[in-house]
């Protein structure tokens, strides 16, 4: 029997996956664990494995191609086998078939997590903003009703608008409400699908391709190329401008005496090596270094969530990879209880899958 190959879920923001490339090809046979297709997902890309043998009858999106989670990406079944009625129109399928869990390197989560968005048009608090994108609320849809000074949206705005059920804006999934924001659209223009559901990513753009006329020429510099601002170059920014906006940023510049260092790493480096068959670095004495302050200072180790101030007692250190793709920042966890060989082991690890662009999202 015919069963389709759902978009995997690959990490918790994740609404949507494009298709990087198909390791397989229609009529082709394929095996439980043959890399069947790869997908680049909001922080990384991955090799994505066959759950069930059989032949691959008929691929419904092709590279590049942008497909929501739990959405048929293609169509697995018995060689000549007639999928026809299945196909569709390679979003909705005609009828019913039994879905694939494909598997990958990332585990799966259901719930999707809102990730942070700003609209500087709307005068409104990061907590507003956060809240509102949590429970799909356009901030531009609350417009007018800011108590704060001047008119500015602040958090109890948005509790109460959700509470009460003043909107008549739609909800929106988080990836839908952070382009309504970014691109200044009013929710209300959005048409809505079935009573309860909420409007997504793809309702937004088909709004945009419909309703925003291209800008008439103006004599400017004829475009040689435009290239898509997606995956790894996408996240990159977008974290940036994450971090720039909700940590506050000092640059401290001073000088270090590693006089210590140097006569400690000359010590240990062809003893752990010989011990180990691993070889440190400064980057490891340092990442080790930073563990252990961590650890005296938790007050740094900490986090601001809602009203509570958390501190964790496990020091996880990012170290920044420059991989093909773009920067990544894969992470070393639990430095603390490492052992300077572990440290050193766990980041040729990292930096390797990095600069291979294998990390998985337990990486990142």
């Amino acid at each position: 029997m015919a069963q389709f190959v759902n978009m995997p879920t690959l990490g918790q923001s994740m609404e949507e996956g494009s298709i990087v490339q198909w390791f397989m090809k229609e009529g082709d046979t394929v095996s439980v664990g043959d890399k069947l297709v790869e997908i680049m997902s909001d922080k990384a890309n991955f090799e994505v494995e066959a759950e069930v043998a059989g032949t691959l009858l008929k691929i419904l999106h092709g590279p590049d191609s942008y497909v929501p989670v739990n959405q048929p990406i293609a169509i697995m079944g018995a060689s000549g086998e007639d999928v026809s009625s299945l196909a569709g129109d390679g979003n909705t399928p005609a009828t019913e078939a039994t879905p694939i869990t494909t598997t990958s390197s990332a585990p799966a989560v259901k719930t999707p997590v809102a990730g942070s968005s700003s609209n500087d048009s709307i005068a409104s608090s990061p907590r507003a903003r956060r809240s509102a994108e949590n429970l799909g609320i356009a901030i531009a849809s609350l417009a007018g009703l800011g108590t704060g000074v001047g008119g500015r949206i602040v958090e109890a705005d948005v509790l109460a608008i959700s509470a009460e059920g003043l909107t008549s804006v739609p909800k929106m999934t988080p990836l839908a409400t952070r382009m309504v924001d970014d691109l200044g659209i009013d929710p209300g223009s959005l048409a809505l699908g079935l009573p309860g559901s909420r409007i997504n990513a793809n309702a937004v753009r088909q709004h945009v391709s419909q309703n925003l006329a291209p800008a008439p020429y103006t004599g400017d510099p004829r475009i040689a190329e435009t290239i898509p601002y997606r995956g790894m170059r996408k996240i990159i920014a977008e974290n940036v401008t994450k971090s720039r906006m909700t940590a506050p940023h000092v640059t401290l510049t001073s000088e270090v005496d590693m006089t210590d260092a140097v006569t400690m790493y000359s010590a240990l480096v062809a003893e752990i090596k010989h011990r180990y068959g691993v070889k440190i670095t400064y980057t490891d004495l340092i990442v080790k270094a930073v563990g252990r302050a961590l650890m005296d200072h938790l007050t740094c180790n900490a986090a601001l969530l809602g009203d509570s101030i958390v501190r964790y007692s496990d020091a996880n250190i990012g170290l920044a990879v420059a991989a093909d793709s773009g920067l990544v920042v894969p992470v070393i966890k639990g430095v603390n209880d490492l052992a300077l060989h572990e440290v050193a082991q766990r980041r040729i690890e990292l930096v390797d899958r990095c600069r291979k662009g294998k990390q998985s999202s337990e990486d990142i």
